[in-house]
Formats: C-alpha cells, structure tokens, sequence
C-alpha cells in the first residue's frame, strides 16, 4: 500500500509540474511575442510638436517621427526623454547640413544610428532589419525616426508596422501617412509588396 501511494503522490507532483509550465513554474505563455510588443497596443499615430522638425508625429509615447532636425531641436529632444534617433538620409544628403548631426547627438548623451534609405525599392534588407531591431525593442525608446520630409520616415514605418507587428495594408498605409509618407510611388509599392500573391496552382 505505501508502495502504490508514493506512486500516485509521484504522478500527481508531475501533473501539477506540467500545469505550471515546468519546473520553474513559469507558464511558456507568460511572455507576449516578440511580433506584437506590448508598447504598440492602443497607440495611434498623431501629430507632435517637435521644434524646427517638420512634419513631426508620433505614436504615443515610444516613437517620434519628423523631417530634419536641427541643433536647436535637442533641448526639447531631452525633454522628451529621447535616447535615440535614426535617420534615414543618405551621406550625401547629410553632407550639405553644415553640422555633423551624429556628433552632436552623441554629445547630447543619445544613440545616433545612420540607416540610409533611398528611393529605391524594395529597401535594402540589411538596413531593413536592422531599423526593425531598433523599433521593436522598447529599450530604445523614446526614440525618434526622421528623414528629410518625413516621406521616407512614413513608407518605413508603414512597411514595419505591416511586416512586424501583422497590420492590415489599409491600415498601415493610413499609419504611414500620418507618420509622413506622401509619395504616391511608396503607396504603390506597399501595395506591390503587401498584397496577398495568388497561387500559381490556382491557374492550372
């Protein structure tokens, strides 16, 4: 009788372990996907005041997007706790500012990262990847996404929010152009790139 007790005791520990997820009792779902971040979750994207910066928006409180700043912009960039700023131009671009914007973030104690798109398309896939990891990690956050206008700022954030976070091509078009996306050309593309492809089997 002990014998078959300690069995039943053994089988009813190791049904209890499975329902908590393992030993740890931590349960596998415990942490969302990486896919769908907690901080997009009931955020739109809407208009912002941002200094000299053009066309700024923002999508709550996580990311700004905005055309070029200027060095008159990094005080209220402070107050806006931002800690890191991508831009999207191309050297060559940036070459005719008259400052080196990279530096002058750094010394303003901010991450700068120079991730040229050009007008070329699809974009590149490296300088894709790597926009989308510095997106979807919140510990960038603040974080400010800016172009020359904000037009190229808002194809990329449209083709992220598609990409990454799973959103219907109506609605991250509609995103992209309330982050500043103008270029009907853009617009095409998502189109191009988004859309459901039908099946070549479906022809025979």
């Amino acid at each position: 009788m002990k014998r078959i007790a300690f069995t039943s005791l053994s089988f009813l520990a190791a049904l209890m372990a499975l329902s908590c997820g393992g030993p740890s009792g931590e349960s596998s779902s415990a942490q969302p996907p990486r896919s769908q971040p907690p901080w997009h979750e009931g955020d739109r994207v809407e208009r912002a005041e941002l200094g000299s910066i053009i066309n700024a928006s923002r999508f709550g409180d996580d990311i700004y997007f905005g055309g070029q700043l200027q060095p008159g912009d990094l005080a209220l960039l402070r107050e806006k706790g931002v800690k890191t700023v991508v831009n999207l131009r191309r050297p060559q671009e940036m070459e005719q500012l008259g400052f080196d914007e990279g530096q002058i973030l750094q010394e303003a104690g901010m991450e700068y990262h120079l991730i040229p798109f050009g007008h070329e398309l699809p974009p590149d896939e490296q300088a894709y990847g790597q926009l989308a990891d510095l997106l979807d990690d919140p510990r960038k956050h603040p974080l400010l996404l800016h172009c020359a206008s904000s037009n190229r700022v808002g194809y990329a954030w449209a083709l992220f929010r598609a990409k990454q976070h799973h959103l219907g091509l109506s609605a991250a078009v509609n995103e992209g152009k309330s982050a500043g996306m103008r270029s009907p050309r853009f617009e095409a593309h998502l189109h191009n790139l988004l859309l459901p492809k039908p099946d070549d089997r479906d022809d025979r």
